[in-house]
């Protein structure tokens, strides 16, 4: 049971937070994530159970905000993300890179609130092979997000802009 809160992962490395082995009650809440391959990765196989990724927002990922190298292992499931923002989520906001199977990831998804109120600035024009929609209930996909400061020392780093659509989610302001 771990819980990682108010982290700043900036900078070009493969992924902010990359979860290798089993995980068990997993909370990231309130981080951010900038100029990485992928924002959260779950390494292939990887057996990720009760897993909360709340009031998190991604910026410029090469790959996806949320990247699963594969399908999660046999026993995963309760995965919950909301409140996000993804910003310049250059391929898409969270991705299955092998062997997606839609009905098996929709079966690992909790059944209290999975995905709401997320939020991306990714115009999609075709989908990518293995991406699985993140918006969910009251997210929507925007022209631009903004952010008050995008500067990793800022104190309002990857907060949104106050007076935007999407200010309930992404990193709340202390």
């Amino acid at each position: 049971r771990v819980t990682v809160q108010r982290c700043r992962f900036f900078g070009s490395m493969s992924s902010g937070v990359l979860l290798e082995g089993p995980v068990e009650s997993l909370t990231i809440r309130n981080c951010g994530v900038t100029g990485s391959t992928s924002g959260i990765r779950f390494a292939g196989g990887a057996i990720a159970k009760k897993i909360l990724i709340d009031h998190c927002s991604f910026r410029n990922q090469i790959d996806a905000g949320l990247l699963f190298d594969a399908m999660p292992g046999e026993g995963a499931g309760d995965l919950v993300w909301r409140n996000c923002l993804f910003a310049g989520a250059a391929k898409a906001e969270l991705l299955i890179a092998k062997g997606y199977d839609a009905n098996k990831f929709n079966s690992l998804m909790s059944a209290d609130k999975p995905v709401e109120n997320n939020w991306s600035d990714r115009k999609i024009v075709k989908p990518v092979n293995g991406e699985r929609d993140v918006l969910g209930n009251g997210g929507s996909r925007v022209p631009a997000i903004q952010f008050e400061a995008t500067a990793a020392t800022a104190e309002l780093f990857l907060v949104a802009k106050a007076g935007e659509p999407y200010k309930t989610a992404g990193i709340k302001a202390k």
